[in-house]
């Protein structure tokens, strides 16, 4: 039996979520570039802004 559209959608959300994860616990700053749109920004829990594979800024 197939995937529902809802499931599909869901494992690919979770498929980029981890390659994401990964790409950041790697440093693989070219992988963030292929994953990340130019204007995604990061919050940091301290506060710190990240913008799309930058490291943390005040």
């Amino acid at each position: 039996m197939p995937a529902s559209p809802n499931a599909t959608a869901r494992d690919e959300v979770l498929a980029a979520h981890r390659a994401h994860l990964r790409s950041m616990a790697d440093g693989d700053t070219d992988a963030l570039d292929d994953l990340l749109d130019h204007g995604f920004t990061r919050t940091h829990i301290t506060g710190y802004l990240a913008y799309n594979n930058s490291e943390p800024t005040e």
